[in-house]
């Protein structure tokens, strides 16, 4: 047997999406929840925005009938006050509702490869943005709730899935992720594996040219998509340039001098330690000394810092200052691989104890 192209794959995939929806939508027939619109013409399952099961003709603009029958009931089930008894129809559309919910959270399942919790006990969703890229999610956050709706707009039906839909399948993905047992721990920019420690990975927070990390090995770097590392990310980080694989010229060697001629320092020694600090930035796990500059008033001494931070952790915010309570220290801290804090006179206790 040959192996498969990630075409054919994801093809093969399609179809199967396709018949299962098919063998669905028999299965609602049968039980009454819909019907075909016209005998032996091809039909398109879908629900509408006010949640009611719909049927049309396939290449035509507008719906070709009119909503038959309610296939999810958003009010209370109404029930018998005098007697506490359903009838036969309640009980046929709670079924057909039940059948439809679950049919929903097994489809956002598909989409989802790994629901976990991270270090910290907050639930995420490891999920495919395409065929070559994923991305991780709060699963409390608004882009979550928008890949959920993504997820349905984009199938051949074009479900619009409405508010309180989602909020029911997001309840359940975070049920899964508390409850599956599953902890993993997230990085921020630089990490490496558990079981090699000469194999870091660099997050080039860039998802949507297919280029995710930089894996740097002893016998040099490459491009990596979908590391074996979970990367956190936060709104405040920008892509970093793509790095060449090639040569330009024979001076290309002599770069990181380059860069250091852009910093206001002339004294050699105090060059080598600063080169000595950078390549320490990349290199995950190992303590990192705090950089202290010192120098007059225009010395260029946040320029210093702006240039490292972009070269490493490139950001909208280049330097912080000391927040008002440790919480909000806390949020720079963790949102920032590299945190400088600029134009500080004093530093107060409780940031020293912190």
């Amino acid at each position: 047997m040959t192996d498969l192209t990630e075409e054919e794959i994801k093809e093969q995939k399609l179809k199967e999406l396709a018949e299962d929806q098919e063998r669905y939508y028999k299965d609602q027939v049968k039980k009454g929840a819909v019907h075909e619109y016209q005998k032996g013409s091809k039909i398109d399952f879908s629900i509408n925005g006010n949640g009611k099961a719909f049927h049309k003709k396939k290449k035509k603009k507008h719906q070709s009938g009119k909503a038959i029958k309610k296939l999810l009931k958003i009010s209370k089930t109404n029930t018998n006050t005098e007697n506490n008894v359903e009838t036969d129809d309640e009980n046929e559309e709670d079924e057909s509702k039940e059948d439809v919910k679950e049919f929903f959270f097994k489809f956002a399942e598909s989409h989802i490869p790994l629901l976990f919790k991270d270090q910290f006990g907050k639930l995420f969703a490891h999920v495919m943005i395409n065929d070559i890229n994923y991305d991780l999610m709060l699963l409390t956050s608004n882009k979550f709730d928008k890949y959920i709706y993504k997820i349905f707009y984009e199938t051949e039906t074009k479900f619009v899935l409405r508010k309180e839909f989602r909020k029911e399948i997001i309840e359940h993905l975070q049920y899964k992720a508390e409850f599956s047992g599953i902890t993993k721990k997230l990085d921020l920019r630089v990490a490496k594996t558990v079981d090699d420690d000469y194999t870091f990975y660099y997050d080039l927070t860039n998802n949507n040219e297919g280029i995710t990390a930089i894996k740097i090995t002893p016998e040099g770097w490459s491009y990596e998509n979908n590391p074996p590392i979970l990367f956190r990310r936060f709104a405040n980080q920008l892509p970093q340039v793509n790095p060449s694989l090639y040569i330009i010229d024979n001076k290309d060697d002599k770069i990181f001098d380059k860069f250091l001629d852009l910093l206001n320092v002339k004294d050699d020694d105090n060059k080598l330690l600063l080169k000595c600090y950078i390549v320490s930035l990349f290199i995950p796990v190992i303590a990192k000394p705090i950089l202290m500059l010192h120098g007059e008033q225009g010395s260029a001494k946040s320029t210093l810092q702006e240039l490292i931070k972009m070269l490493v952790d490139p950001s909208s915010i280049r330097t912080l200052i000391f927040p008002r309570d440790i919480n909000e220290l806390v949020q720079k801290l963790s949102h920032n691989y590299i945190a400088y804090f600029d134009n500080v006179s004093s530093i107060k206790e409780w940031i020293t104890t912190f």
